[in-house]
């Protein structure tokens, strides 16, 4: 558990307590009074163990599918291992018919090893 997440239960105890409002909870929080009233329900419910975020340790909703993550490397390497992120990312689109970000590209082709990031420029004075 957090410390943000055990500061809520903290707050939220107080709330059903009837020591602090639901707006000055709110506050307190930085949420809005309607966050505040769905996450005292779940403290009702669950407990403090409601709190917690139900998507911790699992992956997210939004990666990339295996198998196109290895179709585009192995076409990457097989093809255009010589160019740069935004040419692959042209070129897996055009010919492939793979549409991949220029970043998400420029990634694969870091972990795969065939692109080497360039470190940034030195800071002005």
């Amino acid at each position: 558990m957090s410390q943000e997440e055990a500061k809520r239960g903290q707050l939220l105890a107080l709330m059903e307590a009837g020591k602090i409002s639901r707006q000055e909870g709110a506050k307190r929080m930085g949420i809005t009074p309607r966050q505040a009233r769905r996450l005292a329900k779940r403290y009702r419910i669950d407990g403090l163990p409601g709190l917690i975020n139900k998507q911790r340790g699992k992956p997210s909703n939004r990666r990339m599918d295996e198998a196109l993550k290895i179709t585009a490397m192995q076409l990457v390497g097989a093809h255009y291992a010589d160019f740069g992120p935004t040419l692959a990312a042209e070129k897996l689109a055009e010919r492939h018919q793979i549409r991949l970000s220029v970043e998400s590209t420029r990634q694969l082709m870091i972990d795969a090893g065939y692109w080497h990031p360039k470190r940034g420029g030195k800071p002005s004075v």
